[in-house]
């Protein structure tokens, strides 16, 4: 072996070992379920696309779930399913597209949605959850962000801000021309409404109330320019802080900063740690370390990707994390006292990683789950999302959050061209929906509590040598005939062909970390190797 082979090598084994947390095809592999029982088809849906805006969960209770079919062009049908094909059923049709919040889901009792009637006002109405009937509380300009708070719905219509008893479908006026347009922050925060919005001096500033025209003060005035096109995004509620962020002009000079309040004038104040002019969105991401911390992901002028910071609302306590790691992080979600996130690696490589005490660590490489799509979400005490593996094709998998707890929950049960793109973890049941071939669009289910089949194994762990190697790499003596495929540490296929011996030529491959797949004597086999 030359000096410059020694040297290639000894990079590929730091590489391999700085990655001794990525989960690998030799162990991923070794053991997954097949029971296709646990999965059921609810239904097909003609002519909708349920990759984008088509399909819509807007409400999950008692292992139920609610959502939107449509596009952005047509009717929207509101759908409701049980987990049985019976029940799941089309409740009522929609005509907007529901840019504004119109659906409430904090009452253990109703569900309530807001119903655009074209060319008329918009209707009120309530769903029993039990029974799934439909009942029209009332009817008005329009019901705009709509909230449920201390057993009262509010709203705005037009610039008023409204106020409705679910009981005896009183509506009342708050307060009237409280906004000029529609306000860009609508929620409930320390026990009372908080709405960011331009004044009737067109001022933009924080107001709050407790549901009487006494009670609506403005708390704060942002000193925003007038004339600028502000914008607002959030909020994020975490540690009895509110967390927004403002895009505007202070005094002719452009600003996206992240905002922290406790609900008062002097409580809010500016996060000045990240200059964020430039940046993209801003993203909710659970807090961790005992609540400690706000995570959220932002687009840094000194990058041109998204990367993760947290914050405690102080300028000394927001830092960013992962800087050598990430390029995007999404889907945050609280486990076993840590939280996990989907997220590209800098080399454009999926993973699933976890963050703890502001440490960063990567636990499953994308060549052996794929960009995840959905999830991470937990359900039944494990850790679960969809990978899209280059051997397996699109998939669930369940986790311990550990690098070695990790098991494919789907294997053998789409069809060849199908993708998952969404899931719902509600009560008993994961909801998703899949795409065969691009075209028809279904409503799956996954029960645990069907699955009868035994665990064994599904792809067998193959060793090959010489490993690393300059020019082939050999199979068991009785491997003399089959079909490999070679895939890239990205997970993109290299090569796929036929073999008749059990010498496998990789000559041509540039150097670095691959796996291989073998189909062979009816049984399939996997093995990771290193060209040189």
């Amino acid at each position: 072996m030359t000096n410059k082979q020694l040297t290639i090598y000894h990079n590929l084994f730091i590489k391999k070992s700085k990655m001794k947390h990525l989960f690998t095809f030799l162990i991923l592999f070794t053991f997954c379920f097949l029971g296709a029982q646990n999965f059921t088809k609810l239904k097909t849906f003609d002519k909708i696309d349920l990759g984008t805006s088509g399909y819509q969960v807007v409400a999950a209770f008692d292992s139920k779930i609610v959502f939107k079919l449509g596009n952005t062009n047509d009717p929207h049908l509101l759908y409701i399913s049980d987990g049985t094909v019976s029940g799941t059923k089309e409740i009522d049709a929609l005509t907007s597209s529901d840019y504004f919040d119109r659906f409430v889901n904090d009452d253990p009792t109703y569900l309530y949605f807001v119903k655009e009637i074209s060319g008329s006002n918009d209707e009120l109405i309530r769903m029993n959850k039990a029974t799934s009937v439909l009942e029209t509380l009332g009817n008005d300009f329009a019901y705009k962000y709509l909230r449920l708070w201390n057993n009262k719905l509010y709203y705005m219509s037009g610039s008023d801000l409204m106020q409705i008893d679910p009981v005896t479908k009183t509506v009342k006026t708050v307060k009237s021309s409280l906004t000029q347009g529609d306000p860009l922050i609508f929620t409930v925060f320390n026990n009372k409404l908080t709405i960011i919005h331009r004044n009737t001096t067109n001022k933009v500033v924080m107001t709050t109330s407790d549901g009487t025209l006494a009670g609506t003060i403005e708390v704060k005035d942002f000193g925003i320019d007038v004339a600028a096109n502000f914008k607002a995004e959030g909020p994020w509620i975490h540690d009895d802080k509110l967390f927004f962020v403002i895009r505007a002009r202070y005094n002719g000079v452009f600003d996206k900063s992240m905002w922290a309040s406790d609900g008062t004038d002097a409580g809010t104040k500016k996060i000045k740690a990240i200059d964020l002019q430039n940046s993209g969105a801003f993203y909710d991401i659970t807090g961790i370390d005992g609540g400690s911390y706000f995570y959220f992901r932002a687009s840094d002028p000194s990058s041109t990707v998204m990367q993760l910071f947290r914050t405690d609302g102080t300028e000394a306590g927001t830092i960013k994390l992962g800087a050598d790691k990430l390029k995007a992080a999404e889907s945050f979600v609280n486990y076993k006292g840590k939280t996990y996130f989907a997220a590209t690696d800098l080399s454009n490589v999926g993973n699933i990683f976890s963050v703890e005490n502001d440490e960063v660590t990567s636990l499953y490489n994308n060549n052996a789950t794929g960009v995840t799509l959905g999830g991470p979400f937990v359900f039944n005490d494990s850790l679960f999302f969809i990978g899209n593996n280059s051997a397996l094709g699109s998939e669930f998998w369940k986790s311990d959050g550990s690098a070695n707890g990790l098991s494919a929950v789907v294997q053998g049960n789409l069809a060849s061209g199908a993708s998952i793109f969404t899931a719902t973890a509600s009560g008993k049941y994961i909801y998703y929906t899949k795409r065969i071939n691009g075209e028809e669009k279904e409503l799956w289910i996954y029960d645990p509590k069907k699955y009868v089949a035994a665990v064994k194994p599904a792809i067998q762990v193959l060793t090959v040598f010489p490993n690393p190697t300059n020019n082939y790499i050999q199979l068991p003596e009785n491997m003399v005939e089959g079909e490999c495929e070679i895939f890239d540490i990205a997970g993109r296929k290299i090569i796929k062909m036929r073999f008749l011996s059990n010498k496998i030529d990789v000559s041509t491959l540039l150097n670095g970390i691959y796996n291989i797949k073998i189909n062979t004597n009816n049984k399939s086999y996997i093995s990771k190797f290193i060209k040189l």
